[in-house]
C-alpha cells in the first residue's frame, strides 16, 4: 500500500485515516448485516430500475422513448430515454421505499408502472406500449 502511486490504497489506524474516508465519501459494503468491517469502498454501485420498451410496431424508432421516475426520494423527478437496443436504466439510486416509473412516448398511451421497491436491483422486463 506505501507503494500505491495513486493512493488508492489507504492503511492505518481509522482515527487517523477517518477525515479521508469521510472526504471520500467511503462507505462499508451490504450494511444491512450490521458487521463492524474494517475495510471501506469508494465508488460502490447503487441500486438501478431497468427495463425494456415494447411496441407492436418494431419499425418504428427504436431509441429515444422517455422514461421518468416522478417521485425521486430527492423529490425531484428523473428522466432518461430509451437506448438503440430500447433498453434503459435509471442507476446509482438510493435506497427509498417505492418508486414510480413512466413510459411515454409519442403516439402511444402512457405507461405508468406503480410500487417499484427499492430494496434491491430491479429489472422491469419488457413494456409493452399500446397505440392510441
Amino acid at each position: 500500500m506505501e507503494a500505491c502511486p495513486t493512493g488508492a490504497l489507504i492503511f492505518g489506524e481509522y482515527d487517523k485515516i477517518k477525515n479521508i474516508a469521510k472526504k471520500r465519501k467511503a462507505e462499508i459494503l451490504n450494511p444491512e448485516f450490521g458487521l463492524k468491517p474494517h475495510v471501506y469502498y469508494i465508488g460502490l454501485p447503487k441500486k438501478f430500475i431497468a427495463g425494456t420498451e415494447v411496441s407492436p410496431k418494431m419499425d418504428e424508432a427504436l431509441e429515444n422513448v422517455k422514461v421518468t421516475l416522478p417521485r425521486a426520494p430527492t423529490g425531484k423527478k428523473i428522466t432518461t430515454k430509451t437506448n438503440n437496443y430500447r433498453d434503459f436504466e435509471f442507476e446509482n439510486l438510493e435506497t427509498a421505499k417505492r418508486y414510480s416509473v413512466l413510459v411515454e412516448k409519442a403516439g402511444s398511451h402512457p405507461k405508468n408502472i406503480e410500487g417499484v421497491h427499492r430494496d434491491k436491483d430491479v429489472y422491469l422486463g419488457e413494456i409493452p406500449l399500446s397505440p392510441k
